[in-house]
């Protein structure tokens, strides 16, 4: 019962990192499309690599909080 209970824990909390990791990507999606000017310093290849970190996390988030 106490395990249950703090699977659904875990799993509420996936889910609400999952989602506001989905807002932040929307809301950061809705500034580059607006503001194209505005650049990174960083060099292509680490930007890429931030972004796809960024999506596994969140796919990994919301898988395993629905497991």
């Amino acid at each position: 019962m106490k395990k249950k209970l703090v699977n659904n824990k875990l799993s509420k909390i996936l889910r609400i990192i999952s989602l506001i990791m989905f807002v932040m990507a929307i809301i950061f999606i809705y500034y580059a499309l607006n503001y194209p000017e505005s650049s990174w310093s960083f060099c292509l290849e680490l930007v890429y690599f931030m972004y796809l970190c960024y999506v596994i996390i969140k796919i990994a988030c919301l898988i395993i909080s629905f497991l």
